[in-house]
């Protein structure tokens, strides 16, 4: 059931749904093989000084991390 929900968790539209989704991806970087080399687009796009400007590279980051989260391997380690 949650793989699912983060399977479908809606494109990101601003900062603040941005963080939620941060927040919940955190608590798996432990077990996400180069997270922060993955996530880097999305970490800097949470920069107060940086204006929201969701693009191709964002989109992909976001895509990959969704599918990370949910493999097999992942879910089995927490």
């Amino acid at each position: 059931m949650k793989v699912a929900k983060v399977h479908d968790w809606p494109t990101l539209e601003n900062q603040t749904d941005m963080q939620a989704f941060i927040g919940f991806i955190n608590f798996y970087h432990y077990f996400i093989q180069d997270f922060l080399t993955i996530a880097r687009p999305l970490f800097d796009l949470t920069h107060s000084n940086k204006i929201w400007n969701w693009d191709t590279k964002e989109q992909k980051a976001f895509e990959r991390l969704k599918i990370v989260v949910t493999t097999t391997l992942v879910l089995a380690l927490p």
